[in-house]
């Protein structure tokens, strides 16, 4: 059994790929928990777009990098509809990516 991954309100479930915050739950395919992984591991700092590539595809022949784009436009659609703008992936454009974690958007 893997440890939990937890930050700002969140908790990563790595065996059963999910997303949890209270009582909010996301299943995400393996490239998409991978790619929210990494972000967690590193919220509020950039994610090199090289650095997704070499998470989700270690060892593996990676598809181009836009790829990426892909995957944080999936995460973006499946983060915005569970938890209600707590979680938000930003575009630093030239740079990567950054997770920011908002609990109060979630507080009434």
């Amino acid at each position: 059994m893997t440890p939990m991954i937890t930050a700002g309100g969140i908790s990563l479930d790595p065996d059963a790929r999910a997303v949890t915050s209270e009582d909010d739950k996301l299943v995400l395919s393996r490239t998409e928990y991978l790619f929210l992984e990494l972000m967690t591991r590193h919220v509020g700092k950039i994610v090199t777009r090289q650095m997704l590539l070499d998470r989700m595809y270690a060892g593996k022949s990676a598809p181009k990098e836009d790829i990426i784009d892909t995957y944080a436009h999936r995460l973006r659609k499946k983060l915005s509809a569970t938890f209600n703008g707590t979680l938000r992936l930003v575009t630093v454009w030239g740079q990567g990516f950054v997770l920011e974690i908002n609990v109060s958007e979630a507080l009434p």
